[in-house]
């Protein structure tokens, strides 16, 4: 039986171990990379994001069974060298990772397979998060509500930084270095959309519970204008397209 996840830091994991299990399941393994929530936050992650590059894949079986003693759940990507591997995941690896095994290559391939968002896709994504809030708003377990609320805060966040990317050109989704290369005043407001959205209320979980469908629906509007802003601004090819960066009124 697996053992349960438990909370903890990522010095906590030997992820040592992982990769020297991973290895001996796998001997032709050419990098192993660590992304998602554990790379960034591993006080917040409930589980382990791996993305393997390897000569020739195994059976998934294989690394699945390399990783079952591991203190928490790791779920594993596996590819080939050149293998695209989807846009999403492509981000996440580039916004946030550690090399665990091998010099990276796995994150060179993805960097440079992945496209620029256009500004249609960043508003496609509005989607999920109104999917996710319905989810959430007839889900009678308490926990899996507050689970598909601050997937769906999370969502809106990522509307914002492929917007931003979209708005820069650039397939770059680490949002620290958007936020940089953003003009201002649109820089302090992506940095209020990253404190709020992704790390107060998605990663935290410090969202207002008695009012979560009425404060979701506030940020998306807020959003949506963020996103309205910079997409006027790359058509103007202006150096500073305005935006009110007030904070939402409770």
């Amino acid at each position: 039986m697996r053992p349960t996840p438990t909370a903890g830091t990522r010095s906590d994991l030997d992820l040592g171990a992982l990769t020297r299990s991973l290895l001996r399941a796998d001997p032709e393994i050419r990098d192993i990379v660590l992304f998602g929530s554990m790379a960034y936050a591993p006080e917040l992650a409930h589980d382990v994001d791996v993305l393997i590059t390897t000569r020739r894949k195994k059976d998934i079986e294989v690394y699945w069974d390399a990783t079952a003693d591991f203190p928490r759940d790791v779920d594993v990507l596996v590819r080939e060298p050149g293998e695209r591997v989807s846009d999403s995941i492509a981000a996440s690896v580039c916004a946030w990772r550690a090399v665990l095994h091998g010099n990276g290559e796995t994150f060179r391939e993805a960097s440079e397979t992945m496209a620029v968002p256009t500004f249609e896709d960043v508003r496609a994504i509005f989607r999920n998060g109104d999917s996710m809030l319905a989810l959430a708003q007839h889900e009678t377990n308490a926990a899996t509500a507050d689970h598909g609320y601050r997937t769906a805060f999370g969502i809106l966040f990522d509307v914002a930084r492929n917007a931003a990317q979209a708005f820069l050109n650039t397939d770059n989704s680490r949002w620290g270095e958007l936020r940089r290369a953003l003009p201002r005043p649109l820089d302090q407001e992506f940095h209020a959309l990253i404190n709020t959205l992704h790390v107060q209320y998605s990663y935290d979980g410090h969202y207002p519970k008695d009012r979560a469908d009425e404060e979701y629906q506030r940020w998306r509007v807020r959003v949506a204008k963020f996103v309205d802003d910079l997409e006027e601004g790359a058509r103007a090819g202006v150096e500073e397209p305005g935006v009110d960066a007030a904070e939402p009124q409770p």
